[in-house]
């Protein structure tokens, strides 16, 4: 180089040199990138493309972004000119750290947590829009703000600076909380008593624009929701207030039954929906209570001997029965009037079939005179709750008459003065006489001047009637002649009744006739 380039004027082409050189190497990296690989450096793309006419700018998509989700928007890129052949991107967050961008497509890159092209995007007609990722990043502030620049170059494509047109834009990006959910089940029903319905308040949407709930309801007795739905009210509306309603379900089985709450979200809010652990989305149906009704067969009075016991009953108040339900009879003996000591007669689990009637039990044939109490216990089913009688129900008490034995008594036969009679008594058809008390027979006599048996007997004697036979009684002496009448009595025992003789009954009386004799001495 010589002296003679250092003139003034060589001086000032030199220093206009060096003033381009100095661009070119400012510069040069940007516009390598812009025709190959994006620039991230977080420069404006007009610090170095410039002359050229500058393209519209703006992004589009989602004003906000729900903390733990990510949504894609657009930048959108319009040529001004039909000199610009190519565009080239960059899109980076200025303010707010809660928030990380990612490319959408394969045209796109990330360096530095910016997104710009990596090579030369064509304008679709005048447009040209790149798809990009925005994700809230847990741990964001609800309601906080993320600024986002976007820098774009409209390109005539000759890897120079010139005729190249540059153009930026901003835009806000609320991060937001997810909605709240605060729904309540129903309360608690008896099955067949009423129906579940769920409710949901919706707080803390933002801006919103639509969306539905769905209810779902599981059971019974899934306690994950890992089971079949058994109800769906779907696309169920939201109230101004943020409120939804379901369907009512009329259950038809009784358990525990869990309600999940789904919100369907919108263009500005994520799905969100309740748990199956929600204490209150649980409502309990019961099992129905039930009762038995119940009659003695016969319904009348029978006779020690003379018939057997038996018990009917059915279930009232059932719904939606199943199978698997019995009944428990138990009958209970005289004097036992709590039903506490051991039943006298059982019959257990007899099956209760669905479609119900009344069911017998099996006969039983007392042993006893006296008053019968049934208990009956019915087991229930999966849908209806177990019952159990009173004891002493009136129409559960069965009354069993003492037997009814047939008392024979059989007077010696007529007499004359001087010689003895006497009278003997028989019972047939006595039953279960107790052990202890074998009961009596009393024997009176009387006189021929006592028609009606009414004055006091001439001779009475009372003897233990075995438990069964033939008794005698004493003789007796008659002092005059005429007709005496024998009456028997036999006095009963717990389980047989009392029995008597009427007086001048066939067979009770004896003639005692005055001596008589012949000429020769002999008895007439």
């Amino acid at each position: 180089m010589t002296t003679q380039q250092f003139s003034f004027g060589g001086y000032r082409s030199a220093l206009a040199w060096h003033g381009v050189l100095a661009f070119t190497v400012l510069c040069a990296p940007m516009e390598t990138r812009a025709y190959s690989l994006g620039y991230a450096g977080g420069n404006a793309c007009s610090a170095c493309h410039t002359g050229g006419s500058n393209p519209l700018t703006a992004f589009s998509g989602p004003l906000n972004v729900p903390i733990g989700s990510t949504r894609t928007l657009s930048l959108d890129v319009t040529r001004m000119s039909s000199q610009a052949l190519q565009a080239g991107v960059n899109v980076r967050i200025v303010s707010g750290g809660f928030a990380t961008l990612s490319e959408f497509t394969s045209e796109l890159r990330t360096e530095n947590g910016q997104i710009t092209h990596a090579a030369p995007l064509a304008f679709s007609a005048n447009t040209r829009s790149v798809d990009f990722r925005l994700t809230a990043n847990p741990g964001a502030t609800c309601n906080s703000v993320v600024l986002l620049n976007g820098a774009a170059v409209a390109a005539d494509g000759n890897n120079g600076f010139t005729n190249d047109g540059a153009a930026s834009t901003t835009r806000s990006i609320t991060l937001t909380c997810p909605a709240t959910l605060a729904a309540t089940a129903s309360a608690d029903i008896t099955l067949g008593s009423g129906s579940l319905t769920d409710a949901v308040t919706i707080t803390g949407r933002f801006a919103p624009s639509g969306g539905n709930v769905d209810f779902l309801l599981y059971g019974p007795n899934d306690s994950t929701c890992s089971g079949a739905v058994a109800f769906s009210s779907l696309d169920r509306p939201i109230s101004a207030g943020g409120v939804a309603t379901s369907q009512a379900y009329v259950p038809s089985a009784a358990g525990t039954y869990v309600w999940r709450a789904i919100y369907s979200g919108d263009a500005n809010n994520v799905q969100v929906g309740t748990n199956c652990s929600d204490a209150s989305q649980s409502v309990v149906v019961a099992r129905t209570v039930t009762t038995i009704v119940a009659q003695v067969s016969p319904t009348s009075a029978i006779r020690l001997g003379q018939g057997t016991l038996r018990d009917q009953a059915q279930v009232s108040g059932l719904a939606f029965q199943q199978p698997g339900g019995t009944f428990s009879y138990r009958l209970y003996g005289p004097g036992d009037t709590s039903c506490t000591n051991t039943p006298v007669f059982q019959n257990l689990s007899v099956p209760y079939p669905v479609g119900p009637g009344a069911v017998l039990s099996a006969a039983y044939t007392p042993t006893e005179a006296g008053n019968y109490r049934w208990r009956v216990t019915y087991s229930g089913d999966s849908n209806n709750g177990p019952a159990t009688q009173a004891c002493g129900l009136a129409p559960q008490t069965a009354v069993v008459d003492k037997a009814l034995p047939v008392l024979t008594a059989v007077a010696s036969s007529d007499i004359v003065i001087g010689d003895v009679i006497f009278t003997s008594a028989a019972l047939a058809g006595r039953l279960f006489p107790p052990v202890g008390n074998g009961g009596q027979i009393t024997f009176q006599l009387f006189g021929p001047t006592d028609t009606a048996c009414t004055n006091t007997p001439l001779f009475s004697m009372a003897t233990p009637y075995p438990a069964a036979g033939v008794v005698l009684s004493d003789s007796y002496t008659p002092l005059s002649p005429g007709t005496y009448r024998w009456r028997t009595y036999f006095n009963g025992d717990s389980n047989n009744e009392a029995l008597s003789s009427v007086c001048n009954q066939s067979g009770q009386t004896v003639v005692v006739r005055a001596e008589q004799l012949f000429a020769n001495g002999f008895e007439d």
